[in-house]
């Protein structure tokens, strides 16, 4: 064999082998490494309470108030100890005497104000929106409790009295007395187990299908009316960004 044909004999092989190498699997070097589990688990959590020290009636209710007279009543929010700082607010739900839920504003008005270290009104620390939803101007470290909103609950001296319809009458008519001492009527369809407000000067007349007068109220006779005021508590985490916080909380309130 020439040299001229053991070179082309060489080369036919390796081209062979060439396609042989494509036609099969390439053998890469290659690695598979283990598996590093960062699991996330805290200690940590936020948990809040909301106290009140001074309120000395157990079973939630004051049940024999007169005007004027005063309770300790102090709703305070506590942070645990988990190690969490959190900014707080309180919301405060008003309900009338007809069992309607009113305004701080006009609960205040018609039934009871409150009052903080001697002066009628909140504690200046806490911070009043819409809605009667009050927020904490400080952050409140862990383990630590706010201020309370208010330390007293002072009944209204004329507190609006209530007198429950007790039978079938059809109508109830209220007299008021003018400057010049007459009594100016006002008439209205009620029903049994309807509740009917009035003044302490105010003479309320209950007049039965056929005519009739079936009883005459005057008003320092009738009953003082039931009402509530009720405190809850939010809180959430402190973060870097200061200036959602109080939006987070009214959202935590669905507000």
């Amino acid at each position: 064999m020439t040299r001229f044909k053991k070179v082309s004999a060489a080369l036919a092989a390796c081209v062979l082998t060439a396609a042989v190498t494509v036609g099969g699997t390439m053998a890469y070097l290659s690695a598979v490494t283990d598996t590093k589990e960062n699991k996330f688990t805290s200690s940590k959590g936020l948990t809040g309470e909301i106290t009140e020290t001074e309120w000395k009636y157990t079973d939630s209710a004051w049940s024999d108030y007169m005007p004027g007279d005063s309770t300790g009543k102090n709703p305070v929010i506590s942070i645990d100890d988990k190690g969490v700082d959190a900014y707080v607010g309180m919301k405060v739900s008003c309900v009338d005497g007809e069992g309607k839920e009113i305004s701080f504003e006009n609960f205040q008005k018609d039934y009871a104000t409150v009052s903080y270290n001697g002066e009628t009104g909140t504690n200046a620390k806490w911070v009043k929106g819409d809605n009667d939803f009050y927020v904490y101007s400080e952050v409140v470290p862990a383990n630590k409790a706010t201020e309370p909103l208010f330390d007293q609950v002072t009944v209204n001296i004329g507190i609006v009295r209530a007198y429950t319809v007790t039978t079938g009458v059809e109508t109830v008519t209220t007299y008021k007395t003018d400057e010049n001492g007459n009594k100016i009527p006002s008439t209205k369809f009620v029903k049994e187990g309807d509740v009917v407000v009035f003044d302490e000067d105010t003479t309320v007349s209950l007049v039965g299908a056929d005519g009739k007068v079936i009883k005459t109220i005057l008003g320092q006779d009738a009953s003082l009316p039931t009402f509530q005021i009720n405190v809850t508590g939010y809180a959430i985490q402190k973060s870097g960004n200061e200036n959602i916080y109080t939006a987070e909380l009214r959202k935590l309130a669905g507000l």
